[in-house]
């Protein structure tokens, strides 16, 4: 029913009170299906956009404590707030914070490379380094994840420690040629030719790689992110 009548206010304009009683609804009553169902088929960006700080705290604060939210779920509002904007938002700044800090082991990584996953501009660097300016913020974030990390290479076998390697890659004159064009200089190969070994160099670097699992453990640095 709830699923239903979101999707209905979808089509037509409707007040503001309405979405936020609707998502107060689905969280005081600890509707998790519907809960997931709703962050899964809108734009949770544009959802806090209307809803305001309401739908933020909601969001941030009651549905994490009250354990509604997976993996995903985590990953898709950490999304929205980055799309929404953190720089000088102190307050999203440490809703954002808590959500990392909400996770530990596989799940702090699964959520990691969710973030760095999004397809487009914004990534875990990113968000780290230029979107969150309140150094404390940004040292309680850091600190829990070099933390976590540590734990985690602990229990790995071999003498090295090693979980995965997260493989940053530019794209003009890295992946494939630029044959000379703008982004490059190389005019050896043709353009947009991937160069020999290349795609073989990424899998060797990727230790953790499973063919049959989804992976995020190469990602590409470029002023054009829609071409990846």
């Amino acid at each position: 029913l709830l699923r239903g009548e979101y999707k209905r206010m979808c089509k037509v304009r409707v007040p503001k009170e309405t979405i936020v009683g609707l998502v107060r609804s689905i969280i005081s009553e600890h509707e998790k299906h519907n809960l997931c169902h709703v962050l899964w088929s809108v734009s949770v960006a544009t959802l806090m956009e209307v809803g305001g700080p309401a739908i933020e705290g909601m969001l941030a604060q009651e549905a994490l404590q009250s354990g509604l939210l997976g993996t995903v779920e985590k990953a898709i509002i950490v999304d929205a707030f980055q799309k929404r904007g953190l720089s000088f938002k102190t307050r999203r700044q440490r809703l954002v914070r808590d959500f990392f800090l909400s996770c530990s082991g596989l799940e702090l990584t699964a959520v990691k490379n969710l973030v760095d996953g999004g397809g487009d501009v914004h990534n875990l660097f990113k968000m780290v380094y230029t979107d969150i300016s309140s150094r404390k913020v940004r040292a309680d974030i850091k600190g829990h994840l070099k933390a976590e990390a540590t734990k985690l290479r602990s229990q790995c076998p071999g003498p090295h420690k090693r979980e995965g390697i997260k493989v940053l890659s530019d794209i003009d004159d890295t992946l494939f040629s630029s044959g000379g064009h703008i982004g490059g200089c190389d005019k050896t190969f043709p353009h947009k030719k991937v160069y020999p070994g290349c795609l073989e160099l990424f899998e060797v670097l990727d230790q953790t790689l499973h063919a049959e699992l989804p992976s995020c453990n190469l990602v590409f640095l470029s002023a054009r992110p829609h071409l990846y």
